[in-house]
């Protein structure tokens, strides 16, 4: 189930929570499957301004991004058999949960004759070391840490040949 919810609190003050459940079990094996998403839930809290000064459209967000462990994964086991290790289930259990905070910034300004859209976001700014479930590179490395982003938008269109 994937739900998404948003609600004004004010003119200017929009809470919004996106939330991902999911449960698969395989009944024939009676087992969990390897490799479905963990619950989720993803919150912010934005607030806008129609106009401040020279700019248009600015607003600011807050986020939190919650990522369960995922307990529904087939156990990890081995076994010998003829001399070799037999791994059953996933190659390591999955990782614990994780808590990620963001954040963004942006507005339209005139520039020249064209109209702009910038804005700054940030993702997971306290830098937690997290491994997700999903990323077959969990078993080697962590997920990336801090990461800034800097969007510049500039529409433009093609004119048409007769």
């Amino acid at each position: 189930m994937d739900a998404t919810l948003n609600y004004k609190l004010t003119d200017q003050l929009t809470v919004t929570t996106k939330n991902s459940l999911l449960f698969a079990y395989n009944q024939t094996d009676h087992g969990y499957l390897v490799f479905i998403p963990a619950n989720r839930s993803d919150n912010s809290l934005r607030y806008d301004w129609a106009k401040v000064g020279k700019l248009s459209n600015l607003y600011v967000s807050l986020s939190g991004l919650y990522v369960a462990r995922q307990n529904r994964a087939p156990a990890v086991t081995t076994r010998q058999e003829n001399g070799q290790v037999i791994f059953t289930g996933d190659f390591a259990a999955p990782p614990p949960a994780y808590f990620l905070l963001g954040a963004e910034l942006g507005f339209m300004a005139q520039v020249g004759s064209q109209t702009m859209t910038f804005s700054v976001s940030g993702a997971n700014l306290a830098n937690v070391a997290y491994r997700d479930y999903l990323n077959r590179f969990r078993y080697f490395a962590d997920e990336p840490g801090r990461t800034i982003l800097l969007k510049v938008k500039l529409p433009f269109s093609v004119a048409k040949r007769a």
